[in-house]
């Protein structure tokens, strides 16, 4: 009777250990992303930064050519001081600060246009980010895939960041060789 108890206590044992181990086995995974490494390092959001950029130096060489012609006018007002009459003068130093009114306004214009394509392009990285931080979590068989900035505390090992960066120049490359 002892020896059947023992017999029945060792199989019962055996099965939660072998039942602990097989829960243990099933650990959820989680991943950490960090966008702004994404936004900087993946080729999706590299190209977004490029067409900031470009439309930055356009707006710049135009702000630029337009404070050249601005200089050139005060020059030619200061050249002009004494020949011209005070009736052209106050016409000339009247068209100089509307054309300095003019830039500034064409500053502010540009800095809010600016403004608001980086954040249109930031918005659509994101967008992108996400569908391929799902598809890659899918594939991978994360359980949940965190950003970087929601989170307090992570060992580096759940970051998988460069994962997700390799994951979305891969896909990218694919596309571009289909098209």
């Amino acid at each position: 009777m002892r020896r059947t108890i023992i017999q029945i206590a060792g199989i019962v044992i055996t099965l939660l250990i072998w039942a602990g181990a097989g829960m243990a086995a099933d650990v959820a995974k989680i991943g950490v992303v960090d966008f702004q490494r994404f936004l900087t390092e993946s080729n999706i959001g590299q190209a977004a930064q490029e067409e900031i950029e470009t439309e930055g130096a356009r707006m710049e060489k135009d702000l630029k050519t337009q404070g050249e012609a601005i200089a050139a006018l005060e020059k030619k007002l200061e050249a002009d001081a004494l020949v011209v009459s005070e009736e052209k003068r106050e016409s000339q130093l009247r068209e100089y600060r509307i054309k300095i009114g003019d830039l500034k306004a064409l500053q502010q214009k540009y800095t809010m246009a600016l403004k608001k394509m980086e954040q249109e392009l930031i918005a659509r990285v994101q967008k992108k980010a996400s569908t391929l931080a799902s598809e890659l979590g899918e594939k991978e068989g994360y359980l949940l895939l965190i950003e970087k900035t929601a989170v307090i505390y992570h060992p580096a090992a759940i970051d998988v960041t460069d994962e997700l960066i390799q994951f979305a120049n891969a896909k990218e490359n694919k596309t571009e060789n289909s098209q």
